[in-house]
């Protein structure tokens, strides 16, 4: 039986990106290797196998996507942050002040703070 750190003992679901499970692998060809979140409904999926065929690769994209745009919608400044961990929502206040500096450099603006739940 599997024990997965995020999802619990016999999880049998798809176990997605950055779950920390041994249990994560291509949806088409049961790799570990190159895995990313946009597979049929969220599974994994390897970048060869993304690639594979024109349907599969739009599929991704497609996907791709829409983790972008579910992201820029709930952070609080309408942006995501890509990392070597995933895509996540940007919420200045969370990220380290010398990260939030080299956004801001690379953007060539700055990034409002989060805003307060009172002022929203």
């Amino acid at each position: 039986m599997t024990s997965c750190p995020d999802h619990g003992m016999g999880y049998e679901g798809d176990h997605g990106i950055g779950c920390g499970c041994e249990a994560a692998a291509c949806h088409y060809c049961g790799t570990t290797e190159q895995l990313r979140p946009y597979g049929p409904g969220g599974a994994p999926l390897c970048f060869p196998c993304m690639k594979a065929t024109p349907e599969r690769d739009k599929a991704a994209g497609d996907a791709f996507g829409a983790i972008i745009n579910a992201n820029e919608a709930i952070s609080p400044v309408g942006a995501t942050l890509l990392t070597e961990t995933g895509i996540g929502p940007l919420v200045p206040d969370e990220l380290p002040p010398a990260m939030l500096t080299a956004i801001e450099d690379a953007l060539g603006a700055s990034i409002p703070p989060t805003p307060d739940e009172d002022t929203k």
